[in-house]
């Protein structure tokens, strides 16, 4: 795209934008795994584990758009994407991840 410039009308090279920095509302929410599709086993090696207990697991994602999280009823995945399972066993704080 060609930057333009209102105020000189002429074009401007990419080193004289300056952007203004930008801070946007983030969180992190958990979402409680209520069934488990096959393909998801093989995205996260862990999961083929048998003796895998998931009844109390959840999932976690990171969104800059809180304000959409009343309207989700399910949690995509990719098969391109990496993804790890963890437990929390401690935590660093009162608002962060909590053991369980």
């Amino acid at each position: 795209p060609v930057m333009w410039s209102v105020v000189e009308r002429t074009a401007l090279a990419e080193a004289e934008v300056e952007y203004q920095d930008y801070e946007s509302d983030t969180i992190w929410v958990k979402f409680p795994v209520a069934s488990l599709a096959r393909p998801v086993a093989g995205a996260v090696p862990a999961l083929d584990d048998t003796a895998l207990d998931l009844v109390e697991a959840h999932v976690v994602i990171w969104t800059t758009t809180p304000w959409t999280i009343p309207g989700n009823r399910a949690v995509s995945y990719s098969l391109r994407i990496g993804y790890g399972l963890y437990e929390v066993t401690a935590a660093e704080n009162a608002f962060g991840p909590q053991p369980g």
